[in-house]
């Protein structure tokens, strides 16, 4: 018999998402280089049992991996240096639950719809990938941006948070959006209010909520 086709939580619709940085692979990191813990971490990310995945620091051979150990998934996105050259912030979703409409990489830069642009004295390209989802049940539709922040310069963090909060105040115009990422900062640093708020009283107000203070119940 054919299997059952999945069906919302009767609570609305739920969607599980979990934002886990692998690690550059490409990085020698000796007893602790990705053979040795691919199939931990496929395990992490299966125990955690998400519904939408966004990983950072992901090189081709670990996006392929996860999707040899999660076959039900799909990835999406594209690398910082253009194509498949460089690190990803891929996102990952189940296939037999969500379809991906649409789904798109932009640079954080001055240039943001210019391949393997890089700004703002970050060390290297920094980018954000997106996808738009649509539930297969019940035909609800989301967007997912997933991007990795540079690690040493304040004001590239800065500018990379409001060019993402521009992006995703303009697809809230559709849809309502979920960003995952590694940031590289805790969440009340002041650059990142342009995300979460609260926004100066000359800026938009910040598109987003934090989700660990908003949540009902942490773990």
């Amino acid at each position: 018999p054919a299997p059952a086709a999945p069906v919302c939580p009767p609570d609305g619709h739920h969607v599980r998402f979990m934002t886990f940085n692998l690690r550059a692979a490409i990085i020698p990191d000796g007893k602790n280089s990705w053979p040795y813990r691919r199939d931990l971490a496929i395990r992490t990310i299966r125990a955690a049992n998400p519904d939408v995945l966004g990983t950072q620091e992901t090189v081709g051979m670990q996006q392929a991996d996860i999707v040899k150990g999660l076959p039900e998934w799909k990835a999406t996105g594209e690398a910082c240096f253009g194509g498949t050259f460089g690190e990803y912030s891929s996102i990952f979703y189940r296939a037999d639950r969500f379809e991906a409409r649409e789904s798109r990489t932009f640079w954080l830069s001055d240039t943001p719809d210019k391949k393997a642009s890089n700004a703002w004295r970050s060390m290297a390209p920094r980018i954000c990938s997106w996808v738009r989802l649509r539930c297969r049940p019940c035909g609800f539709e989301f967007a997912v941006f997933n991007t990795h922040f540079d690690h040493q310069n304040g004001p590239a963090r800065r500018k990379s948070a409001a060019l993402i909060g521009e992006r995703i105040r303009a697809m809230q115009k559709q849809v309502p959006c979920i960003l995952l990422g590694d940031l590289n900062m805790s969440p009340d640093h002041p650059d990142i209010t342009t995300l979460f708020g609260p926004a100066p009283s000359a800026q938009p107000a910040a598109p987003l909520v934090d989700s660990w203070p908003a949540a009902i119940e942490r773990k």
